[in-house]
């Protein structure tokens, strides 16, 4: 079966390209793709954001909402957002916080880190939006960054951070595209 196959591609693509379908690609079926060997596709401009700090003693809990964004991208974005912080209470969740009109440049002044966000790897820098602390536990809280906008606009992707965050971060993306 195999040698028959082997034949037939290349007898059909000749019968194609005498018929005018000149421009057909070359075909082996005995190689196969090696995924290592095929070249790194650019992945697209974006903003992950995340979420890390750590409970403290007691019932409380230090957190660092973060932006992360690739060393190259451009050009420099003012991007406005909201930061809404939720607990737990039963089996729902109650808003305790929300913090309205931040801005922050992007790429950032005074980057902080290379977060690690999965596979491929990217090279990637890291900036502080926000730390505060909560009387709650970590495990107890929840939070969502509402991109507002950017300028200049559009703003890039938005993405959760591929890294374990803190507690459960949602991301609204609210800016005009």
């Amino acid at each position: 079966m195999k040698m028959r196959r082997r034949f037939l591609i290349p007898t059909c693509a000749a019968a194609l390209a005498l018929s005018g379908c000149a421009s057909l690609p070359t075909f082996d079926p005995d190689t196969t793709s090696d995924p290592s060997a095929t070249s790194s596709q650019a992945l697209p401009d974006e903003l992950s954001f995340s979420v890390s700090g750590e409970n403290q003693s007691g019932e409380r809990c230090f957190m660092r909402f973060e932006v992360g964004y690739p060393p190259e991208l451009e050009p420099q974005r003012q991007m406005a957002f909201d930061l809404e912080l939720d607990m737990r209470s039963e089996d729902d969740w109650i808003g305790i916080a929300f913090y309205e009109g931040f801005t922050h440049a992007v790429p950032g002044e005074e980057p902080v880190g290379k977060p690690y966000r999965g596979d491929p790897h990217r090279a990637e820098i890291m900036d502080y939006l926000f730390m505060t602390e909560s009387n709650l536990a970590c495990e107890s809280l929840r939070a969502r960054v509402v991109v507002k906008a950017c300028e200049p606009g559009p703003c890039p992707g938005l993405v959760i951070d591929d890294r374990d965050n803190l507690f459960p971060l949602e991301l609204v993306d609210a800016s005009p595209r």
